[in-house]
């Protein structure tokens, strides 16, 4: 955010670094050009593929079962013949009369069978009585231009039995008067191992006024003008359900739990023209979701979900949200829109992966997410986000959509209340101005994990409240990546506060920061940071225990810093190109009044590698550029148009890498806490 960038005439960077670092693989590295995270010559941004449309019906090869061979007791026997009656064996607990191929079925008790088989093009099987039943579809093909395929019009669970080895397929017309092509009043539950294909010409495919759940079979969707399924509530454990409708492909009113199963689900609402179906998401509920089993090792489904609609969501949940294992793919194509309906100033309304009105957590399963279309977001939600665990990787593509004075940009993940970041591997990639990469409003915490956010806005930001409140930041353990081509790689509109983690923070040139809080209190107790940008707030050092040293530097260079006995420090190579680079290091495992070395150039092999900072690696020494005694403020050369220790811009410049060091601040160094860990701190600046 540009916010009071003229403190320094040069741009300043924080930069610190430890030796520990348990991340990516060996490496043999030449001290030449280092451009890895450079966008500079990036490929163009990623796509979501065309709506495959419609697909069309073939050939209904039901492979009815002997009917006997199922092993039912007394069951009513239905068998469909295209063009002529129905064959029907009356059984136990129930009636049945036909009118041609429309079947009614009354139950006497609960607990009947009724076993469906056959083909009619003009037919159905309605079933009354407030009792609960079986229903067996043995390879049966209705199509019913009037109204429901079958239709449960009692208040008894329907249980569907889709029966192994078999294909049903169910159609209603555009004419109907029902909610379905599969519908009940009562529960409908659908187990088994066969194949269900539906069509929902008028409304859903298949609905329930009371809770749908399914534990086994495939029921693909082929067509819903409304949802695929809507029931109070749903719930999923196994089998797996395809769908393309241009309404929801899931909604629960109540909640939705998925824990098992496969999915494929598109929606395919295009455009803003037709605003009654603009928003059609891929599981949608008005209260909330919960995805996956929780606990160590947590499984889920394997979910993809593809909506092209404006303002359209892979999930909503106006409660809560909850991952807690699975493996989702969630694919947004729309554009925003202006949303009438909204109470809301702004009713600009944009597309997002997941989206809830309460509290998000994820602390399990894999999410990849894409968002392509323009004010289209990966993760949106209006309370907290927590994330404990899990693989999280969140691209947005899409410019941001703008309607008058008011705009939605492209963010990959965003909290209009606070985000903590406990564990999981979270991956993000925004391509254009705006797209900040994570974002909330007031506290931002992360206190492990691994984070790596390759954006064009802010890649971290604590924006504040509308309500003028401020955001913060607060750093206590993780490995954290910024990469901002645009602007800041971390920002707070309040303090920040770090006392732990691997921090590389890179903003883009000036005036943007690799850390930026304004005048607000930096704090900085411990941890491994690393800065680039074009200017940079200043850690308060009146609570910042840390030694600082001012260096020039050069873009895509190798450097070593290591004390007099050859005891590695810091071995970094910024990752991407800058110019007129000035570096300042501050950190606890350098002892003030210790003397220390840089080196610039050279080489490494083995070791690991984290953007850039190395440890653990065998160091093949470069060029000398000087010694220093470290302090609170001691400089390595002279670094142009910085200001000295505590004096304003244009004042003296900081001292050569032979002068004395600069008086301490109020709070005393930090100290190794074993011998294996030193960890230092980094500010680089670069000249306006």
């Amino acid at each position: 955010m540009k916010r009071n960038k003229g403190r320094f005439w040069a741009g300043a960077f924080f930069m610190a670094a430890a030796l520990l670092w348990t991340g990516c693989s060996n490496s043999v590295i030449d001290a030449t050009a280092r451009q890895d995270d450079d966008q500079t010559g990036a490929p163009p941004p990623p796509v979501v593929a065309a709506d495959p449309g419609d697909a069309a019906d073939g050939v209904l090869v039901p492979a009815s079962k002997d009917a006997a061979a199922l092993g039912l007791a007394s069951p009513v026997v239905i068998v469909f013949n295209e063009g002529a009656a129905p064959t029907i064996t009356e059984g136990a607990l129930a009636t049945v009369s036909a009118v041609a191929s429309r079947v009614a079925v009354t139950l006497t008790g609960g607990g009947a069978n009724i076993v469906a088989q056959g083909v009619s093009a003009d037919g159905s099987l309605t079933v009354s009585g407030n009792h609960a039943f079986n229903l067996h579809l043995n390879g049966v093909g209705l199509a019913n231009a009037g109204g429901a395929a079958i239709n449960n019009d009692g208040s008894g669970a329907m249980t569907v039995t889709l029966v192994e080895g078999t294909t049903s397929r169910l159609i209603d017309g555009a004419a109907s008067g029902d909610k379905a092509a599969l519908y009940s009043k009562g529960d409908l539950r659908i187990v088994g191992s066969g194949s269900l294909e539906v069509r929902g010409k008028a409304a859903h495919a298949l609905a329930s006024k009371g809770a749908f759940s399914q534990t086994g079979g495939a029921i693909w969707v082929k067509e819903a003008l409304k949802d695929g399924v809507n029931a109070a509530t749903v719930t999923v454990t196994g089998g797996s359900f395809a769908s393309r409708t241009v309404g929801d492909g899931i909604q629960g009113d109540d909640g939705v739990t998925i824990t098992g199963g496969t999915f494929a689900i598109i929606t395919a609402a295009t455009t803003a023209d037709n605003l009654t179906n603009v928003k059609a998401h891929g599981v949608k509920s008005d209260g909330d979701i919960v995805i996956g089993a929780g606990g160590a090792g947590g499984t889920g489904p394997d979910m993809t979900i593809t909506v092209y609609g404006s303002g359209s969501k892979g999930m909503s949940a106006d409660g809560d949200l909850a991952i807690h294992g699975g493996t989702l793919t969630l694919n947004t194509a729309g554009n925003g829109y202006w949303d009438a309906s909204s109470d809301d100033a702004d009713k600009t309304s944009g597309c997002a992966g997941l989206k809830c009105d309460g509290d998000l957590l994820i602390d399990g399963g894999v999410l990849t997410i894409l968002s392509v279309g323009a004010g289209g977001k990966g993760i949106s939600v209006d309370g907290d986000i927590l994330i404990t665990g899990g693989a999280i990787d969140v691209t947005t593509a899409g410019k941001a959509y703008v309607y008058g004075a008011y705009d939605a940009k492209s963010k990959a993940i965003k909290s209009d209340n606070n985000v903590t970041i406990n564990g999981g591997a979270i991956a993000i990639k925004t391509y254009e101005d705006g797209a900040e990469g994570l974002e909330c409003e007031y506290a931002l915490t992360i206190n492990g994990g691994t984070i790596e956010i390759d954006s064009y806005d802010d890649a971290i930001n604590a924006s504040g409240g509308t309500d003028g409140k401020s955001g913060n930041i607060t750093i206590t353990g993780g490995n954290v990546f910024c990469n901002a081509s645009g602007n800041d790689g971390i920002d707070s509109n309040g303090a920040i506060t770090i006392s732990g983690g691997t921090i590389i923070s890179l903003g883009a040139s000036g005036p943007e920061e690799g850390f930026d809080c304004d005048d607000n209190t930096f704090t900085v107790t411990g941890g491994a940071l690393i800065g680039l940008g074009g200017s940079t707030s200043k850690p308060t050092t009146s609570v910042t225990t840390a030694s600082t040293v001012e260096c020039n530097v050069a873009a895509a260079t190798l450097y070593r810093i290591e004390s007099s006995a050859g005891v590695e420090i810091m071995t970094f190579a910024p990752p991407r190109s800058y110019s007129g680079t000035v570096c300042l290091l501050f950190g606890g495992g350098m002892e003030r009044g210790v003397s220390y070395t840089l080196y610039s150039g050279g080489s490494v092999s083995g070791g690991t590698d984290f953007h850039g900072l190395y440890s653990g690696a065998t160091y093949a020494k470069g060029t000398l550029e000087g010694t220093f005694t470290a302090s609170a403020y001691a400089t390595i050369g002279t670094p142009s148009g910085f200001p000295g220790p505590g004096g304003p811009p244009g004042g003296p410049p900081g001292r050569s890498f032979s002068g004395a060091a600069s008086p301490s601040p109020t709070a005393g160094p930090c100290r190794n806490s074993a011998s294996w860990l030193r960890t230092f701190h980094r500010i680089f600046q670069a000249k306006l």
